[in-house]
């Protein structure tokens, strides 16, 4: 919550600019500077003309030596965070993806919302997040990764201030990954009235990598859920009209991960839909996939790499990744080579070894008078849940 906080307070302008003045200041640049704090990360993004880059990079600088820090938009920066996190608990999407989080990592950091808890926000003060500017925003330890026509010597030249930046690199805690302290079964968070179900079916499972057993988990997951033609998707959508859509995919970051179905189903297709998901769980897992679904793999990964890296956002979003997971460039490379090579027979490995239905985790969000009944048909445990 502070980390969110502060991050948020970075985004009200400098001691000399308010945040409005800030704001119309970029405007004119047709620039852009944007705050924000991740698991491992605080990221600083702008975006910027190359002709204009000076004056922006100007205003970065006075951001960062001088942020505005002010009691009012303190006020106002909680009110609003603590009106939007109190909107969220309605929606049931975040009442979903909270659960299972909760529910795969227990009451630890892992397991609480990355905005953190409102009363926790709620007692935050600004010196505490003036501490935490001191503390942690601060350049030691880390990277500049710039795209755009800027060439190596002049990204140097402009971003040179940040040597004037001094500060000792911050001491930060280990993350405590525990154990999965969910059982196997069926788990309701009860929305009264609600005439669609959210499910999220899955379990713990691997952190992230980009050439090892996680990326391996992934190119298993590709036919199962992991694109539109996928198994699951073609199965809820397609065969039974339960959905407009359904996926399933590992994600995870350095410490820890989980592997995960995501899909809003009919309230009345709530049985149904995860009986059909946990069947083509246990189909994958005895057939593997088809040689016209390895093709596919093969064919569609290449195409989808292409893509994923042509605008300016995601070349920066490239560096970015080989700067946090301390990647080889070549990794790409690497990737291909692990998606040419790899056969149906390992692939159907990694499905018996993570598809068992019976370590399956299912949140269902949805009028559990109505569902009660049918749940119970499908023999699992069933238990009420509430977001803490």
């Amino acid at each position: 919550g502070l980390a969110t906080l502060t991050a948020a307070m970075m985004n009200q302008g400098s001691e000399r600019l308010k945040a409005g003045a800030f704001s119309e200041a970029l405007e004119r640049l047709g620039a852009s500077i944007s705050v924000r704090s991740g698991f491992y990360t605080n990221l600083i993004e702008i975006t910027s003309m190359t002709e204009t880059l000076p004056q922006t990079l100007a205003l970065v600088e006075e951001l960062l030596f001088h942020p505005g820090l002010r009691e009012q938009d303190f006020e106002q920066v909680k009110s609003r965070l603590l009106e939007s996190m109190a909107q969220n608990r309605h929606q049931p999407a975040w009442l979903a993806q909270h659960a299972f989080r909760q529910l795969m990592y227990g009451n630890t950091r892992m397991g609480l919302p990355d905005e953190g808890r409102a009363e926790q926000i709620s007692a935050i003060t600004l010196q505490q997040v003036r501490d935490y500017y001191r503390r942690y925003y601060n350049p030691t330890n880390g990277h500049v990764l710039v795209a755009g026509d800027l060439g190596p010597e002049q990204a140097k030249a402009a971003f040179g201030f940040l040597t004037r930046w001094q500060g000792e690199a911050p001491t930060v805690p280990e993350v405590n990954v525990l154990p999965q302290p969910a059982a196997a079964g069926i788990y309701v968070v009860d929305v009264p009235g609600a005439v669609q179900s959210v499910l999220r079916i899955g379990r713990r499972a691997l952190p992230l990598d980009a050439t090892g057993p996680f990326f391996h988990a992934n190119l298993m997951n590709f036919n199962l859920g992991g694109n539109f033609n996928s198994r699951i998707n073609q199965n809820l959508r397609e065969d039974k009209g339960f959905t407009y859509g359904a996926h399933s995919y590992f994600t995870g970051n350095r410490d820890a991960g989980v592997f995960v179905v995501a899909t809003d189903v009919r309230g009345d297709a709530t049985v149904p839909a995860i009986e059909n998901i946990l069947a083509e769980f246990s189909r994958f897992r005895e057939q593997g996939p088809s040689q016209e679904e390895l093709s596919y793999l093969r064919s569609s990964y290449s195409q989808q790499d292409a893509l994923s890296y042509e605008t300016l956002g995601n070349k920066a979003g490239f560096l970015l990744q080989l700067a946090m997971m301390q990647l080889s460039p070549d990794y790409l490379n690497e990737q291909q080579q692990i998606v040419a090579g790899i056969d149906s027979k390992a692939l159907t490995e990694l499905a018996d070894q993570w598809l068992n239905p019976n370590d399956m985790v299912v949140v269902v969000v949805g009028d559990k008078e109505k569902l009660e009944k049918s749940l119970a048909q499908l023999h699992l445990p069933v238990h009420d849940f509430t977001i803490e």
